[in-house]
């Protein structure tokens, strides 16, 4: 998906940025570089992938450190 697509299904379903980093105790700039694809977090990732009813790897590919981090 792209950070577009992302992006406009996030506000599709009223769901900010800032809220998601609310949820999750995280900073609004740490959310929009995961959803920009500037960034990588297993946390933040599943957390959108819940919002949007998607998998993880659905939205973001998955990469050899992603699949491992413990973020």
């Amino acid at each position: 998906m792209t950070p577009n697509r992302i992006k406009k299904e996030l506000k599709r379903r009223n769901i900010s940025q800032v809220q998601i980093a609310q949820d999750l105790g995280k900073s609004a700039a740490a959310v929009s570089l995961v959803v920009n694809g500037k960034s990588r977090s297993r946390l933040i990732e599943e957390h959108v992938a819940t919002l949007l009813g998607r998998e993880r790897f659905d939205i973001w590919k998955p990469t050899r450190s992603v699949m491992s981090d413990n973020d």
